[in-house]
């Protein structure tokens, strides 16, 4: 049951990263965080790469001008940007969702794990 839940929770991410509409975009600028919190452009080098989930769909971090983008793997929709809030978690504000990194003793980001309504969803870095 709980590995159904997560095939669910993981289809459902990759869905709304991609099907967000207009107005829902324009609700999640009303964030209670108004200012970005500034990660360097080598932290954010680490975060660069692509990462897959349970149900076998995946999401491609990329960075464009100093600034982090999400995506999903192979999708044909552009990135939407991530709103720092700390070195390592971020916001995917268009969605009303947070993502948090994650690394190994060595430094190296190893994952990463997607918040939104209740539910968590890790990917790992391949």
């Amino acid at each position: 049951m709980k590995a159904r839940i997560s095939q669910l929770s993981v289809l459902f991410f990759v869905m709304s990263l991609f099907f967000v509409t207009t107005s829902q975009a324009q609700e999640s600028t009303k964030s209670n965080v108004e200012k970005e919190y500034k990660v360097s452009e080598k932290v954010l080098k680490t975060y660069v790469g692509s990462y897959s989930f349970d149900n076998g769909m995946g999401a491609e971090i990329t960075l464009k001008e100093g600034k982090l983008y999400g995506a999903q793997a192979g999708g044909a929709d552009a990135p939407m940007p991530l709103f720092a809030v700390s070195n390592k978690k971020f916001l995917l504000k268009a969605m009303g969702a947070e993502i948090e990194f994650s690394k190994n003793d060595k430094g190296e980001t190893t994952g990463l794990t997607f918040f939104q309504q209740g539910q968590e969803m890790f990917g790992s870095k391949d």
